[in-house]
């Protein structure tokens, strides 16, 4: 089960489950498993490549991408459940701010809040690192057009008949 209903004491529970281009979630996790020797307590040692074919395996600690987020999207327990993709947090912050507004039953937000919020929960880019950016489309840069291929394919037939899945995530456009 995605939420338990025993652990949280309600059954009214709204989840808002985000998942990002899985593409991206490659570069980004390997990126930090460089620090502080993290790879080592992640259970992963190997060059960006390596770590390509460990993803692609479904070598995380909490499990596959594909797993972990198609019981999300299946959602066997019928749960409230809004989908956001990384992508629109973060391209498409104000509509993301409504998105989840709405969601949570609260009345319409003013711009003023719209802002305000955009504001209160975005990072200080110049307390960032710079490999820490943050921002979609890092894949493009590090993986190669074979490794994309191999992630398109896998997203492709992992995530087919399921509904609002982006077509980046499968494609190269």
């Amino acid at each position: 089960a995605v939420v338990s209903t025993q652990s949280t004491g309600s059954e009214k529970v709204k989840v808002i489950h985000v998942y990002r281009d899985p593409k991206d979630v490659v570069c980004s996790l390997f990126l930090f498993m460089q620090k502080d020797r993290r790879k080592v307590k992640l259970g992963f040692e190997g060059d960006f490549s390596d770590c390509v074919d460990w993803f692609l395996k479904g070598g995380l600690v909490n499990g596959c991408y594909w797993e972990f987020n198609k019981e999300y999207l299946e959602n066997e327990d019928g749960h409230k459940i809004l989908h956001l993709t990384y992508e629109e947090l973060t391209l498409e912050k104000p509509a993301a701010i409504r998105k989840i507004n709405s969601f949570l039953g609260y009345d319409e937000l003013s711009e003023e809040d719209i802002v305000s919020v955009d504001k209160a929960t975005s990072l200080d880019p110049t307390k960032l690192k710079p490999d820490q950016h943050g921002k979609p489309g890092r894949a493009k840069e590090m993986l190669t057009q074979e490794q994309r291929s191999r992630f398109n394919e896998r997203s492709r037939v992992e995530f087919e008949g399921f509904e609002g899945i982006p077509q980046s995530y499968t494609d190269e456009n």
